[in-house]
């Protein structure tokens, strides 16, 4: 039975070692390591032939530092802490004045032209002749600009559904005093933009 033990480097002569290999020695390369702390030991390696060959201990290398686990570095601690922010001062902001102030109808008529009402008032007629919804159904120009108005109106004033605007307890006078639910319903339902006939194909409604 081989054994390894740690020995002192300082007694150790190579040429001590005899040639004649153990005929009941089986090929083992095992390591023992001691106190490799110790100036006077350090790690044996049993070899082939009964020779041993004394080991450096170990040391970490740059390259296996740098392999070494996370957990196992150094860690910064990050302290944080409350501090106000100061934010650069923002540069005055100077709007020259117009040299006129139009009315709110004179803006809506720059994006609604009367060219462009005509066209809409044509086509929802047009489309309810098509499509036979109501037979004495004819929209003006004038009544679809109050159509437009109470749109308009229902965006600022919003209630849950429609029908709320005519309604005895949510009732706004604004609308209901303009135009009917039904009628303004069988305008909203009829309104389009465009010829079907000439979108054969097309998935738009209006």
């Amino acid at each position: 039975m081989i054994t390894t033990r740690a020995l002192d480097t300082r007694d150790y002569n190579e040429d001590d070692d005899d040639d004649v290999l153990d005929p009941d020695y089986n090929s083992i390369d095992t390591e023992e390591e001691d106190d490799i702390n110790s100036p006077s030991t350090s790690t044996v390696r049993v070899r082939k032939g009964g020779r041993k060959k004394p080991v450096v201990p170990h040391e970490l290398s740059v390259e296996d530092e740098e392999n070494e686990p996370p957990s196992k570095r150094g860690r910064v601690e990050l302290v944080w802490k409350k501090e106000d922010v100061q934010l650069p001062p923002l540069p005055e902001y100077v709007h020259p004045m117009p040299d006129l102030v139009r009315e709110p109808f004179e803006y809506f008529s720059i994006f609604f032209t009367e060219d462009t009402i005509s066209h809409i008032v044509y086509q929802t007629n047009l489309y309810a002749r098509q499509k036979n919804l109501c037979s004495n159904f004819v929209l003006d120009d004038k009544e679809f600009m109050v159509f437009i108005g109470l749109v308009i109106f229902m965006g600022v004033t919003s209630l849950p559904s429609i029908v709320d605007y005519w309604k005895r307890m949510t009732r706004i006078p604004q609308v209901a005093d303009i135009m009917s639910k039904n009628r303004f319903k069988q305008i909203r339902a009829t309104l389009h933009f465009n010829d079907n006939h000439q979108c054969e194909g097309s998935q738009d409604r209006f």
